[in-house]
């Protein structure tokens, strides 16, 4: 049995261009998510490529986490 963790930062979703501004100079990469951005890494943890993880945590977050 696997059990990983996306973990994921905020996701765009018809914020406010002031709150997104904000938002994203806390950043250190592209900032909020578009949806479509978690779709690779999640298909990934889902197919028989990651089977051999366990455990892992894997942090989608733009970068604002290490910023």
């Amino acid at each position: 049995m696997r059990c990983n963790l996306l973990s994921l930062g905020g996701i765009v979703d018809h914020q406010t261009d002031a709150f997104l501004k904000k938002y994203n100079s806390h950043c250190g990469v592209k900032g909020m998510l578009d949806p479509q951005d978690i779709i690779g890494t999640l298909l990934f943890l889902l197919s028989d490529d990651s089977r051999y993880m366990t455990g892992q945590k894997v942090v989608m977050d733009g970068g604002r986490s290490t910023w």
